[in-house]
Parts: structure tokens; C-alpha cells; sequence
């Protein structure tokens, strides 16, 4: 089944009724990234995330995997808003909580969750629209999608050298999801070259805010230095290189985001989207209460938190790296607990910490 603009007009309509930014309607050709992904792949710059290389196939041709797809919605939630992630101890500027340190995506209730119930709702609306059931499948980040190439082909934006999608309005603070469907949908012919849509020209801020150098060439990232990578995915010990360039950043950066001009013209609006809502637990947790997290103190205040990603193990472990550079004592004393923690990236911080307390050598 095919449908025709003005169908698609309506189930676009009813997208951003719901609460999408920006959404759109894509094909399901064979991505145009399959060489870059292929070399990406055979350099070893997906670190340590193996279900990549696994999932390559699906994610160039998601109908390897659900054979009966023909189209895909896509929609763009904004996560814009509140104040910028603090990553230079100098720069701290104190107060209560850690929100500050944690980076903008995870400040509010779990972004899967809302995507997901937005773009079941779409599926329902899209129904309605049809008068006919849809077989669908929501998607949000943890599937074997290329969300971004999906969203360029679908017109909601377009890649910058930072790897990430920046909107039509000029702003990359956006979570991505994809309603794949039985039907096919009126799209335009997507970009062989999908590098070519971006407008970042001869601009370099990012590149050269990345404070690890993980930008290695404009729309390259090596997650193998990236620290979004190191605090979030990385299981076990942060290489010792990074720790002073983790600065304050318990968890994520958003250093190249923040550098890039194309968010400074779209200006910040005051709060992000209504539906992320906000993560108290933030506010009222200190540097040390989060060294001092057990498991199940982790899970009873992360539940519902893209944090939760991490792990007790990676977040207690960013929480005594950062604690050392910013010199916080209550950190310092909790790390003496963690010595014989029985997670290896927890007691190797908990060692780090105490020598650059005592002024020594990190082991």
C-alpha cells in the first residue's frame, strides 16, 4: 500500500500534535554510509561496543531485520534547555547537586520512554488517518537503526561534523525515533552523499572544543576517546590519559554541542520538553552520595533515568575521577571504602582519587 501527499500531510499533522519537535516521513533504501560505517568498523572506533558490528547489517537496511517495513515516520524531541554542562573544575560554580555535571540528555525522566510512547501514539493516529491497522515497530536509540541518516532522508535536518543531527531550526538538542510501517510513504529521493547536506562549511568549533581530541576528522568521532563514551558505554577502568580531561562531567559531554554556532542561533529556550520533565534526585545528590551508591541505592533513584545506563560501577566510578579534580574531600573519604570494591573501574578510581588527594603519583 501507498499513500499519497495529502494522507501523509495529515499523519506529519498529528506527529507534531503530539508533541514532536520536527517529523517526517523517510524511504527504507540501503543506506548511502555503508563505506564510512565499513571503515569505521574496521578502525576499531566503536570501542568497545560490539553489538555494532553485529547489527551493521540491519542498521544499513533495517528490512534485514523486519522484512516487512516499507516506510518510516520519523520524529525529533527536544532536549534543549537549562544551563550548559560544567566540564572545567575552574569553572564550577558550586551549589547543591549534580545536575550540572551531568549532561543535558540525562537531566530528565528516561528519553526512551517518551519517544516511545510518542511514537506509539503516532502509530495510533496514523491508523486512524488510514482506517486500517498498521503493522509497526517504535524505535529509539538501543535499535539497529541509523536514526540520523533516517532523519536526514525524512528532512528534519542534517549532519554536523560532530556527528550529530542538527535540526532544520538550527538545533542539535533533539532525541530521534522511527516509527517503521507497512506502508509506503511519499518521500523525497534521499542524498547519496549524505555529508553533502551539511552547513557547517569551513566551521571547526566543535572539533576543537572536543577536550580528548575524539573528533579525529570533521564528521568522525573515535568513541575510543569520546568521554560521553568513557562515562556512559565503557565498562571497567578510564585510561588514566583521560581523567584530568573528564574535568567535572559525571556523566556525558556536551562540549561540542555547546561549541557549535548553530545552537547559539537557535538560542535555548528556558525548559526542555515539558514531557522529559526534570530529575529531582539530581538536585539532592552530592559527588560523594553518588561515590557512596550501592547497587540497590542505584537503582532505586535511576530507574527511571537514561543514567541508568552507566551502572552502579561506571557512574561511582566517574563520581571518584571527578571528585579528584575538582579536590572534594567527602569524595576522597569515600574512596578509602572503595579499594576492595568488587568492580575493577570502581577500585582503580578509588585508587586514583586518594593518591591525587595525597598528591601522588596516579598508579
Amino acid at each position: 500500500m501507498r499513500i499519497g501527499e495529502e494522507t501523509l500531510g495529515e499523519i506529519l499533522a498529528a506527529g507534531r500534535e503530539l508533541g514532536f519537535a520536527a517529523c517526517g516521513a523517510a524511504s527504507l533504501a540501503p543506506s548511502a554510509m555503508d563505506e564510512a560505517l565499513a571503515d569505521w568498523l574496521a578502525r576499531g572506533r566503536h570501542a568497545g561496543m560490539a553489538f555494532l558490528p553485529r547489527t551493521a547489517a540491519t542498521r544499513l537496511d533495517p528490512r534485514a531485520k523486519w522484512d516487512w517495513a516499507r516506510g518510516a515516520l520519523v520524529g525529533a524531541v527536544s532536549y534543549a534547555g537549562g544551563p550548559a554542562q560544567v566540564g572545567n573544575p575552574a569553572d564550577d560554580p558550586g551549589g547543591p547537586g549534580v545536575r550540572r555535571y551531568v549532561s543535558r540528555y540525562a537531566r530528565g525522566r528516561d528519553y526512551h520512554d517518551v519517544v516511545k510512547e510518542r511514537l506509539r501514539a503516532w502509530g495510533n493516529r496514523a491508523e486512524a488517518v488510514l482506517g486500517r491497522p498498521l503493522r509497526r515497530v517504535a524505535l529509539c536509540d538501543t535499535s539497529a537503526v541509523l536514526e540520523r541518516e533516517l532523519a536526514v532522508r525524512a528532512g528534519i535536518g542534517w549532519i554536523g561534523k560532530n556527528t550529530c543531527l542538527v535540526g532544520e531550526r538550527g538545533s542539535s538538542w533533539l532525541f530521534l525515533g522511527v516509527l517503521l510501517v507497512d506502508v509506503e510513504l511519499p518521500v523525497t529521493e534521499p542524498p547519496t552523499d549524505l555529508l553533502s547536506t551539511s552547513r557547517c562549511r569551513d566551521c571547526r568549533a566543535c572539533l576543537d572544543a572536543c577536550p580528548t581530541g575524539a573528533l579525529v576528522e570533521p564528521f568522525v568521532l573515535d568513541a575510543r576517546r569520546c568521554l560521553s563514551y568513557l562515562t556512559i558505554e565503557h565498562r571497567g577502568p578510564i585510561p588514566g590519559e583521560f581523567h584530568e580531561a573528564l574535568g567535572s562531567r559525571l556523566l556525558g559531554c556536551d562540549a561540542c554541542q555547546e561549541a557549535c554556532p548553530w545552537n547559539r542561533v537557535a538560542g535555548m529556550p528556558e525548559a526542555p520538553d515539558p514531557g522529559l520533565g526534570a530529575l529531582p534526585v539530581l538536585d539532592e545528590l552530592t559527588l560523594a552520595d553518588v561515590a557512596a551508591l550501592d547497587e540497590a541505592g542505584f537503582r532505586e533513584r535511576f530507574r527511571r533515568s537514561a543514567i541508568a545506563r552507566a551502572r552502579r560501577a561506571g557512574l561511582v566510578r566517574n563520581a571518584l575521577l571527578v571528585g579528584a579534580n575538582l579536590a572534594d574531600p567527602a569524595v576522597a573519604a569515600v574512596a578509602r571504602r572503595l579499594v576492595d570494591d568488587p568492580d575493577e573501574g570502581v577500585r582503580a578510581a578509588a585508587r586514583s582519587c586518594l593518591a591525587r588527594a595525597a598528591g601522588e603519583d596516579v598508579p
